[in-house]
């Protein structure tokens, strides 16, 4: 059984609903169906398991990667899953971090690489998740059941044919447009990188990262959920699609990846950032989606103080363009990081495009903030923000120990700036 569209004419407007499959009936002697299986209320995909990272080319000083991802319906309805040019399925991005610096290794926690989008085609109805897949004798394939997972090996998600540029889709509706097509190849030409998880040489030699850790982390983001959600309030499952998973790495050009421990489901890479506090943004919530602010403060010899912060955007489309810090005026050593960016393609759904700028952020001390941005949206609408399914790191040093404060966070599309707690120097009184 498929779902059933049925329109109807209300006054002159056509109005339209999509109905979920009804559950097979039962035959003569047979037990009645069993009720769906699944946890929640509503559809609710998410990334049950991340079982490799592979190298799918390189280009210069680059690696291309991809990261396998098997998806999992935590809940009792079935999950759309048409293809192209139905823009009504999920899509994957894929992500690469890195843990490292100081005495433990553990000071920092960067993203290293980002990929283009997996558009999902196919559902095919396991159940790795352990959740007991109940299809209901339905048609398979056009939906993701109750219960149900469906595998894409890691040589999928990195096959460039099938990735679309992340510029296209509103992370918190899960809307892109089909027409025209968010996964238009034509003109242009793929290197042994582009739209793979692009990651310099230099960040996953271990020769040159002795003692990091790694984790991969995969998020599937789909309309379905959202407007499953519009329908039911308090069924809204679009905050629970982010897992990782920790690798090993070897090798200086040709990485092997190998799993360590088991994949940590409905969770952000940045909870894996040891010693740090990680806190919640929402600034509209029901509008639009989450954020993460994490920080670590460290005292790496006598009178300094190193401070880090991380910024992760899961799922906020209007993204963030400034952070600032109560610092009072004696700071040193700033410092910014953000992943590598995409290059402009044709068809790549950046104004003019010429892809997101790479531009890195600017700091300034004024009034004993110091603060980092970027360009505004009226000044270049592909600024360097930190757009949905990011991070980006902050950094100083400080002759001043930590206390409990207030950064101030700033967005790029709307919305006035909110506030975040953290620890900052102590500001002398004098």
């Amino acid at each position: 059984m498929q779902p059933v569209e049925i329109a109807t004419v209300v006054n002159g407007a056509l109005q339209s609903v999509t109905m979920p499959p009804l559950e097979r009936a039962a035959s003569a002697g047979e037990q009645a169906a069993q009720p769906s299986v699944g946890t929640v209320p509503g559809p609710d995909v998410i990334v049950g398991d991340l079982p490799s990272v592979e190298q799918g080319g390189s280009s210069g000083s680059f690696v291309g990667l991809g990261v396998g991802t098997t998806s999992c319906n935590n809940g009792q309805e079935p999950l759309h899953w048409f293809a192209l040019p139905n823009s009504d399925h999920p899509v994957i991005p894929q992500n690469l971090y890195r843990m490292s610096g100081g005495i433990s290794n553990d000071e920092r926690f960067e993203q290293i690489g980002q990929s283009w989008l997996k558009h999902a085609f196919f559902a095919s109805e396991g159940d790795n998740c352990g959740f007991g897949c109940s299809t209901n004798g339905c048609t398979t394939g056009y939906n993701l059941y109750a219960g149900c997972s469906d595998p894409y090996s890691a040589g999928l998600n990195y096959s460039q044919n099938g990735l679309g540029s992340r510029a296209w889709v509103n992370p918190f509706t899960g809307v892109f447009p089909g027409s025209p097509s968010p996964a238009n190849h034509t003109g242009h030409h793929h290197t042994g990188t582009s739209h793979r998880v692009t990651v310099a040489m230099s960040d996953l030699d271990t020769t040159q990262n002795a003692g990091a850790t790694y984790f991969a982390e995969g998020q599937y983001v789909t309309p379905h959920e959202y407007t499953w959600c519009q329908a039911n309030p308090g069924q809204c499952n679009m905050y629970n699609n982010v897992s990782y998973r920790q690798f090993t790495v070897s090798g200086t050009t040709n990485f092997i990846f190998s799993p360590v421990g088991p994949t940590v489901r409905s969770t952000p890479a940045i909870f894996a950032w040891t010693g740090a506090t990680i806190n919640q943004i929402e600034p509209d919530p029901g509008n639009d989606g989450i954020a993460f602010v994490g920080y670590k403060v460290t005292n790496p010899s006598t009178g300094v103080w190193h401070y880090d912060y991380a910024i992760y955007n899961e799922n906020l489309d209007r993204a963030i363009q400034s952070f600032a810090v109560p610092t009072g005026r004696r700071v040193r050593n700033i410092g910014f990081h953000a992943p590598p960016q995409e290059p402009g393609w044709a068809n790549d759904g950046t104004v003019g495009n010429t892809g997101y700028s790479s531009t890195p952020w600017t700091s300034v001390v004024t009034g004993g903030s110091l603060t980092w941005s970027c360009e505004t949206l009226a000044q270049n609408p592909d600024a360097n923000a930190i757009r949905w399914g990011t991070l980006y790191n902050f950094r100083f040093d400080s002759n001043q120990p930590p206390q409990d404060a207030l950064a101030v966070i700033g967005f790029f599309k709307t919305g006035t700036p909110i506030t975040a707690p953290i620890q900052a120097p102590q500001r002398r009184s004098n």
